[in-house]
């Protein structure tokens, strides 16, 4: 995928009624992904106007963050193992948030049927497939080119 494919399946959302989760752990090399992903994210137009929320290894504890900005569409951003090329990015379908790689110990899974039972929101999971999850480690040279990939067709730079 890249931010035309992405740009295109978020289209239908006012930005201003998205809001955009990353996870993971900073401290373990490509875990921290998500947000290198979303400091891009935020100068892209038109998504300078969503909602951006670093929820760590802890998503549960942003909840109420979450459902204060009334989103029509939450995205969810971790490191994923889904049997790619390391740097990858896709669209994950909602079975994979069960058995997702991850630092954190809570369900996305569950995360999204807490905000639905409670808003009607979509809810969305983007997986960055890492190359390593070691501690003290920078990202991996394999996902920032990934990342830049990504974002190298987007035209809409600001």
């Amino acid at each position: 995928m890249n931010f035309e494919d992405f740009y295109n399946h978020l289209s239908g959302y006012n930005p201003g009624s998205i809001v955009f989760i990353a996870l993971g752990n900073e401290n373990r090399a490509d875990d921290a992904s998500a947000y290198h992903f979303i400091d891009k994210l935020k100068k892209q137009h038109p998504f300078a106007a969503a909602h951006y929320i670093s929820a760590g290894r802890n998503p549960e504890n942003v909840l109420q963050q979450i459902l204060d900005r009334h989103p029509k569409a939450v995205i969810l951003i971790d490191a994923a193992e889904f049997a790619a090329q390391p740097g990858e990015i896709a669209f994950l379908p909602t079975h994979h948030m069960q058995n997702s790689l991850s630092t954190h110990g809570y369900s996305l899974a569950l995360i999204k049927k807490y905000l639905q039972s409670t808003i009607p929101v979509d809810v969305y999971y983007l997986g960055i497939q890492p190359q390593t999850l070691e501690f003290h480690h920078p990202l991996s040279a394999a996902v920032r080119q990934g990342i830049k990939r990504f974002f190298a067709s987007s035209t809409a730079s600001s």
